[in-house]
């Protein structure tokens, strides 16, 4: 039975709490299976975690927190009367690198050093930003292109010094989206989301070798990419990619699932065909593969694979099966959200908001292995709205949400 190692909330920081913005350092997301919970960095002697301000006028701060004991280490505050809009999800030089601005006018990367919290580097940005990643010893950030018509994605040394600078047109139909601004950098390829116009630019030049719009777009760490041109929407045609933009193949009528675990980006979404069918990308074929699984008719399912074992989540349904036989293997009765539930070779853990508890479910035939109590607090905001889930950082499970983090252990 686990337990409740250390909880964090805001009470124990002297800092002042705004809206929370998500950014998972193993997994980054593009589209519309972002969402709103803490931020947490793992950064070695340090875990780094802020309730940041991209969505409301207060301020907020970073917070460099002790992983044994939660203890508070650290606390950054912006200048007055800006915020912390953005962090990269990889660390600059031993510091975490962010945009801090206004929200309208003044903006700025601040360098942060993930030991101390003190500032190791700041330099003007020429227009506001809402996002920032890290390549190689430089960053990468996307310019907010709804004042001008146009935006701007620019390379910058540490020290702001500019080392490439490409321009994207930003009409009204890509300012009018829903989907969620983000920005993913590999070793070999930058691929950014424009409100659903996608850009994919070499790190050295900034040349573009693939743009389209509006869709979304999943990446992975050797820089292959996947387009779907209807998101999780109506099927529409779904494209793998080779990190240069050359097409491995496509599948017209097919969709992508949004994804039940945070398993990284180096696993591919799995897609639903014409048929109903799950199916997940053969490295080895270079295709797609049955699983052998099929969703209801019209069916909203998260789904997601660990090991041989697929899961699938509908509503108030929960089932897992082998792919290798293949055969379900189980079914439990259960409305998961897909943006909280984490894995790993034992057991599935998600939060179940009726019961404001997190549950424990044996992988291997469904059953309850524990329950537990959510952490002293609502389980949802005032309107109801689930801001609650679970998340792998480093070895640690963290339950993140409401502004508060807890560890659990095991």
């Amino acid at each position: 039975m686990p337990e409740v190692g250390w909880q964090l909330s805001p009470d124990d920081v002297d800092a002042p709490i705004g809206d929370p913005v998500f950014v998972d350092p193993r997994a980054p997301r593009i589209g519309a299976d972002s969402w709103p919970t803490d931020f947490i960095m793992d950064a070695g002697d340090a875990w780094i975690t802020a309730v940041m301000g991209l969505q409301s006028s207060g301020p907020s701060s970073l917070v460099g927190v002790e992983p044994r004991d939660g203890s508070v280490r650290w606390v950054h505050d912006p200048p007055p009367d800006e915020t912390v809009v953005a962090c990269a999800a990889e660390l600059l030089q031993d510091a975490l690198a962010c945009v801090v601005g206004d929200g309208a006018e003044q903006t700025a990367v601040t360098l942060v050093d993930a030991s101390s919290g003190t500032v190791s580097g700041t330099f003007a940005l020429p227009a506001p930003a809402r996002t920032i990643g890290v390549v190689g010893q430089d960053v990468v950030v996307v310019l907010d292109g709804a004042l001008h018509g146009s935006t701007r994605i620019i390379r910058y040394t540490s020290d702001g010094e500019e080392v490439w600078s490409s321009a994207v047109e930003v009409d009204d139909q890509m300012l009018a989206t829903e989907y969620y601004e983000g920005l993913v950098v590999t070793p070999v390829s930058i691929v950014v989301n424009l409100g659903g116009a996608v850009r994919v630019l070499t790190p050295d030049e900034g040349a573009v070798v693939f743009a389209d719009g509006p869709v979304i777009v999943r990446a992975r760490p050797d820089g292959s990419f996947l387009v779907d041109s209807a998101g999780f929407g109506p099927t529409g045609t779904v494209t793998f990619h080779e990190p240069d933009g050359t097409v491995l193949a496509d599948y017209p009528g097919y969709r992508m699932l949004p994804p039940l675990l945070r398993d990284g980006p180096a696993v591919w979404p799995l897609l639903v065909g014409p048929d109903n069918g799950v199916y997940h990308w053969d490295e080895t074929e270079k295709a797609l593969v049955s699983t052998q699984a099929h969703l209801a008719e019209g069916g909203d399912a998260s789904t997601s694979l660990t090991g041989t074992t697929l899961l699938v989540s509908e509503p108030g349904l929960l089932r897992a099966v082998d792919t290798s036989v293949p055969e379900e293997l189980w079914r439990a009765d259960l409305d998961l959200p897909y943006w909280g539930v984490v894995a790993d070779e034992l057991g599935v853990y998600a939060v179940v908001q009726e019961a404001a508890a997190v549950t424990g479910i044996r992988l291997s035939d469904g059953s309850a292995m524990w329950e537990l109590p959510l952490p002293e607090g609502s389980a949802s905001d005032e309107d109801g709205t689930e801001t609650r889930g679970l998340e792998h950082v480093g070895e640690h499970v963290v339950l993140a949400g409401l502004g508060e983090i807890a560890q659990l252990a095991f």
